[in-house]
């Protein structure tokens, strides 16, 4: 399956990802005490850059990374791969509303709402996403190896 060329990489992106995350929260938090436009666009701002971000991960995953690699050396494992790349296109879709609402409300409790429950809730898909996904990494890599890593 040669997950070890990819491992890297892979471990490599999880990090990016992990860091803007915690970047956007940051922002996020300094946006909800501040209260302002300057911080709201700042939030903005980084929504935008950690969903672009995420995007391109995504998008690694399914063209460059291990995705095609797990369907291709272990077919077995195909339907959890079709469920992962489901949840790519819904994650993606609701970071597109959340950025959809960054654009253009001017709501403050619309704002708020959005910059704590439905950035919550999609941290949230992203995380269960992330472990389902490690999961299967991992199921591969001992199904091909007969040792964990």
């Amino acid at each position: 399956m040669s997950i070890p060329p990819i491992e890297d990489q892979l471990r490599n992106e999880h990090e990016r990802v992990h860091q803007m995350r915690k970047a956007l929260l940051t922002h996020r938090d300094h946006y909800l005490v501040a209260n302002d436009e300057r911080t709201w666009r700042a939030f903005c701002g980084q929504l935008r850059a950690f969903a672009d971000h995420i995007d391109q991960h995504f998008s690694f995953e399914e063209q460059d990374g291990f995705l095609v690699a797990i369907v291709t050396h272990r077919p077995r494992f195909a339907n959890r791969v079709d469920i992962l790349r489901e949840e790519h296109e819904r994650i993606r879709t609701a970071s597109g509303r959340i950025l959809a609402v960054a654009d253009s409300s001017k709501d403050a409790v619309e704002r708020h709402r959005y910059a704590t429950n439905v950035l919550n809730d999609l941290l949230t898909q992203l995380d269960q996403h992330e472990r389902r996904e490690s999961e299967l990494v991992q199921e591969a890599w001992i199904d091909e190896t007969g040792r964990s890593t």
